[in-house]
């Protein structure tokens, strides 16, 4: 074999290569080229990685949206059943306003029972005048049972489903808060 010798000058003093050094070099860019790839993958990872954590942004940023969207849509919710619940007790205060028309309304057909009465049977006036009070209480006694059994019924179900409601979104929106605390952790 034949040796190579070469004039290098390695900070600042001349060295002559010789077969060692050909192979410490063929070592120097072999080691070289694997440092170079190394740094090529380790670029690679970090594009990977600003990829990843860019989609991880939009996929988040997409949830907050949904869940916004959903938050919205429980608060209408809730606002429907405020509603209804206002509703109903408008129509609560109405009957119960009601009932004094209804009083009127039973006076009047006293009134007007009585002038008949009295024109058919004037010999029965006075059994019908001591009656007449007791016919009138039982009159508006199945005129407030009649409403209350077509009303209340309704207005019971109503706010207990309203109260469901409630309590449904209640424990949702709490366990979805405590989900969101826990994972945070």
């Amino acid at each position: 074999m034949t040796q190579w010798i070469k004039n290098t000058k390695i900070r600042g003093k001349k060295c002559e290569l010789n077969e060692e050094s050909d192979n410490l070099k063929g070592l120097f860019e072999k080691e070289l080229a694997s440092y170079n790839n190394k740094k090529q993958c380790m670029k690679r990872y970090e594009e990977r990685l600003q990829d990843l954590i860019e989609e991880k942004e939009k996929e988040h940023k997409a949830e907050l949206e949904e869940m916004q969207k959903e938050l919205e849509n429980k608060d209408n919710f809730i606002m429907k059943q405020m509603t209804v619940i206002r509703a109903f007790s408008e129509d609560l205060i109405w009957f119960f306003c009601h009932l004094e028309p209804v009083d009127a309304a039973t006076k009047n057909m006293r009134e007007r029972g009585t002038k008949q009465m009295t024109e058919q049977r004037p010999e029965k006036k006075s059994d019908f005048l001591n009656m007449d009070g007791s016919r009138i209480r039982s009159q508006r006694s199945q005129t407030l049972w009649s409403t209350n059994k077509l009303f209340l019924p309704r207005l019971h179900k109503a706010s207990t489903e309203c109260t469901n409601a409630y309590k449904c979104f209640a424990e949702d929106h709490q366990t979805e808060h405590r989900r969101q605390a826990f994972s945070a952790r």
